[in-house]
């Protein structure tokens, strides 16, 4: 299954040791899953400088996500994104 990313902002792909810094429990359950972390503070700091940044337009655009999948010995992939959607 492929998945299409809308409206990406920021993304962080996590390989092999480095995968130690993510959190054992949100890896277990991002593991094969795309799962979706709801105040992260990435998406707290992301949020913020869109909110700045979209202030002075007449159209908003619709709220970011943060969302996450991991495998075995990495990539870990999260997201911060509009919307997604299967392909």
């Amino acid at each position: 299954m492929a998945l299409l990313f809308e409206g990406v902002e920021a993304f962080k792909c996590t390989y092999l040791a480095s995968l130690g810094t993510i959190n054992h429990q949100l890896f277990r359950e991002a593991y094969a899953n795309l799962i979706c972390l709801e105040d992260s503070p990435w998406l707290a700091e992301i949020g913020k400088a869109r909110t700045e940044y979209h202030a002075r337009m007449p159209k908003q655009p619709k709220e970011p996500q943060h969302l996450m999948i991991c495998f075995d010995d990495g990539p870990c992939y999260e997201i911060i994104c509009e919307n997604f959607k299967p392909l």
